[in-house]
């Protein structure tokens, strides 16, 4: 399934797209996230607080192309602003 679709589905509260979605972008997202911490249950804390940002934030979620151009640098937000506590 592409992700124009995916995304589409989402935002009609699909579970299973939602489910499709974390599987398809977790292992990417974790390695960003990785790189960027000291630990890996930080990468992990890391990986899942962007993904929760994202769904959260999915009815204002215009697709462009490539869901890792947005998932990267919500990831950086995430991480810098956990950072300042």
């Amino acid at each position: 399934m592409n992700d124009f679709l995916l995304i589409l589905q989402m935002k009609q509260g699909n579970e299973k797209a939602f489910d499709k979605f974390v599987r398809k972008y977790y292992a990417e997202i974790l390695l960003y996230c990785r790189n960027h911490c000291l630990d890996q249950t930080e990468a992990e804390d890391l990986t899942q607080e962007t993904f929760l940002r994202f769904i959260e934030n999915i009815a204002s979620y215009q697709h462009i192309g490539i869901i890792s151009v947005l998932m990267v640098p919500l990831m950086y937000h995430v991480y810098h602003k956990t950072e300042i506590k």
